[in-house]
């Protein structure tokens, strides 16, 4: 028996939803280089597909060190390292739990993370959703001066507003040209960025001053941008306004949170329901999920029976 060491699984879920499972195509997978204090243990590779069908791990970071500290603050780094895109991941979540000081005291038991709340969920970063926008704008630059992105203006600070999404949630950026810098505006707060640089998919940048980096990926409409572990998810803009308030509004419909399938209804089309009651189970992931209804009204649609599947994001009803 020589020194300390603590193992980090790294899953395919999604810590904010109550640790849901995640799914879809593993775009981009880095992970730490293995050394004689870092073991990694690894079963799927970049471009694999995680499925409803086995258990979301993605791999096992095992760090050891003289002391119980020094395996902490190592393992910690590792995991900073970690850039995955395509599914969501307790990456994020880890670190802060690494980061808690009852963990690092040692003092702490299986509640630790019912005890501790949402201080252990990764809160969205403002910063990331600027450097996305920045990836966006910087990626409608042209050698053309008539298709160029800058926003240039005889005698004008012009602003441009992008609209995207944030994994699910809609959100708009403004973004005014200040000089060689910019002004960007989200989640009502304004920033100054300046010493922009976007290469080989890595962003630099000071934002309010602070110096920060990330890297990003994009796979479709999907635009993934990664820093420190974390992984925040945006959909490239859109001016379809009608249908981007229509998303927003709809309280009373509910989709998929995960693909699988459905093994009971308790309501018909027609019935009245009550907020939080019972709908439907969806069995996935080895567990049974109940859908319940997010509001008062009666029950318009309900396309679905017994042993119907269903990916994420399946329309499951619609009460009004």
């Amino acid at each position: 028996m020589r020194g300390h060491a603590i193992e980090c699984r790294l899953y395919a879920e999604r810590p904010a939803k109550g640790f849901l499972p995640s799914t879809g195509k593993l775009t981009q997978l880095r992970l730490p280089a293995q050394s004689d204090t870092l073991r990694i243990d690894c079963g799927v590779r970049e471009g694999d597909v995680v499925t409803h069908f086995y258990d979301p791990m993605i791999a096992k970071v095992i760090a050891h060190a003289a002391t119980r500290e020094e395996a902490i603050e190592r393992l910690n780094a590792a995991l900073g390292e970690c850039e995955i895109a395509g599914v969501e991941h307790n990456v994020a979540f880890l670190r802060n739990v690494l980061r808690d000081e009852a963990f690092r005291s040692g003092v702490y038991d299986t509640g630790l993370i019912e005890a501790r709340g949402d201080a252990l969920i990764p809160a969205e970063s403002p910063q990331m959703t600027i450097a996305a926008a920045l990836i966006l704008l910087d990626a409608q630059r042209t050698d053309s001066p008539w298709q160029r992105g800058d926003a240039f203006r005889v005698n004008l600070v012009h602003e441009q507003r992008l609209r995207m999404r944030r994994r699910t949630d809609p959100i708009v950026a403004n973004v005014a040209h200040d000089g060689d810098g910019y002004r960007v505006t989200v989640d009502n707060r304004t920033f100054a960025v300046s010493g922009l640089s976007v290469v080989d998919r890595r962003v630099d940048a000071f934002i309010d001053g602070e110096p920060f980096r990330c890297s990003y990926v994009s796979d479709g409409d999907d635009l993934y941008v990664m820093r420190g572990g974390a992984t925040e998810k945006f959909s490239l803009p859109t001016f379809d306004a009608t249908s981007f308030a229509a998303d927003a509004l709809s309280d009373g419909r509910a989709t998929a949170p995960m693909p699988g399938q459905i093994i009971a209804l308790f309501v018909k089309a027609g019935d009245t329901v009550r907020r939080d009651q019972p709908i439907l189970v969806l069995e996935a992931m080895k567990m049974e999920h109940t859908i319940v209804a997010p509001i008062d009204g009666t029950l318009e649609r309900l396309a679905l029976t017994v042993g119907d599947r269903v990916v994420e994001g399946t329309e499951l009803f619609q009460i009004r």
